[in-house]
């Protein structure tokens, strides 16, 4: 096998792994998210309007987020951003334990 094919079989073998990892936390955001308003309103007794608020939030923070972040990848590349996005997430992740 050349090197050619080699790295031909890694990417299949790539885009497979992506591609579960997308059904799985896909199908894990498809099961929590019917849960989360009646969780909201009566284990932390939040009113629907609050719910809405949240809901409404989170929705739009992600579709500006998306816009954000291809336009940091088409300035700084795939790789850059990437590993940029892991540090602060990995420093967000560290903060809010430190918190608790």
């Amino acid at each position: 096998m050349d090197n050619k094919e080699r790295q031909n079989k890694n990417t299949v073998n790539n885009i497979k792994t992506l591609g579960w990892v997308a059904f799985f936390g896909g199908l894990s955001q498809d099961m929590i998210q019917p849960i989360l308003p009646t969780f909201y309103t009566q284990i932390l007794g939040l009113s629907k309007e609050t719910v809405g608020l949240i809901e409404g939030s989170v929705t739009t923070i992600v579709s500006i987020m998306r816009i954000v972040s291809g336009i940091i990848s088409d300035k700084l590349g795939k790789r850059k951003s990437s590993a940029g996005c892991s540090i602060l997430a990995a420093i967000f992740i560290t903060i809010f334990k430190i918190e608790k």
